[in-house]
């Protein structure tokens, strides 16, 4: 599903472009971004290739990294999410690991 719950996050400090956050549920993106950490993203421009991003596809949102045809998380334990439609990207997780 859709994030449906909004996390204030005024002027976070060097982090121009922030639009929202959004808050990590699980440990697939781990061991950079743990589970409740809550992530800025920024709403301008594309996820480019080695970035992460808040995708929306079949329902469901996920923070992962763009593949061919499949969304990828960070963590070995966790496969590939194929995908069945062309997501959407709803921004870029600004900052890195």
């Amino acid at each position: 599903m859709p994030p449906t719950k909004s996390i204030e996050a005024p002027g976070i400090a060097g982090h121009k472009g922030v639009g929202y956050t959004i808050g990590v549920n699980g440990d697939s993106m781990g061991p950079g971004y743990d589970n409740g950490d809550a992530l800025p993203i920024g709403i301008s421009g594309g996820v480019g290739q080695g970035g992460i991003g808040i995708f929306l596809t079949d329902g469901e949102s996920y923070v992962k990294k763009p593949g061919d045809g499949e969304l990828i998380p960070l963590s070995i334990g966790y496969s590939n999410i194929p995908l069945t439609e062309a997501p959407r990207c709803m921004g870029k997780v600004i900052g890195g690991l």
